[in-house]
């Protein structure tokens, strides 16, 4: 959030930014559409103008094939064993996305912990 450098100055202008991930794309038309509502409303509300601006040129979520999913979930169920293999719903952002928007695959993220980790790839704790 931005607005005036000064605590005792009410800004002309402010500017909130922020990151919206759905799992599928008509949620995500579903919620710009209701955030677009809720802002001009609470705006007018108070006599002020308010937009929005959408970086739409953002990743598309991963959004997997099933069948292709299946056929991996299934032969690395045989190689490793069925209690190895978590089918958890994650949201990497990455540019493989865009592949899947044209054709049927599915991305693998392997991990090397059988127990829960607070650790995961997009989160590193260093000591």
């Amino acid at each position: 959030m931005e607005g005036s450098q000064a605590s005792n100055v009410i800004p002309d202008q402010a500017r909130i930014g922020g990151t919206l991930r759905t799992f599928m794309p008509e949620v995500r038309t579903a919620v710009i559409a209701r955030m677009e509502n809720i802002v001009r409303h609470v705006a007018e509300a108070f006599g002020l103008s308010a937009e929005i601006e959408w970086a739409m040129n953002a990743y598309p979520a991963l959004i997997n094939h099933s069948k292709q999913t299946e056929i991996v979930v299934r032969a690395t169920k045989g190689v490793v064993g069925a209690d190895m293999v978590l089918s958890e719903r994650t949201d990497p952002v990455e540019d493989f996305a865009f592949y899947l928007q044209t054709i049927p695959r599915m991305l693998l993220l392997p991990r090397c912990r059988r127990e829960p980790s607070e650790y995961s790839f997009s989160r590193i704790r260093l000591q």
